[in-house]
């Protein structure tokens, strides 16, 4: 999960630099990315609760 956490927004990071974002359309694609990832751990820890 840690890997995940970290392995996204890196992702994100490397691409949107690639793209040419900068400022603050950058930060947004990593919140973003990070956010979008803590979603899925969390659906996937109620699923396995159930």
């Amino acid at each position: 999960m840690v890997v995940r956490f970290l392995l996204g927004p890196g992702v994100m990071a490397a691409c949107s630099l690639a793209l040419g974002l900068r400022g603050k359309l950058l930060h947004i694609a990593i919140v973003q990315s990070s956010y979008s990832c803590n979603r899925v751990n969390r659906a996937r820890k109620v699923d396995m609760l159930d």
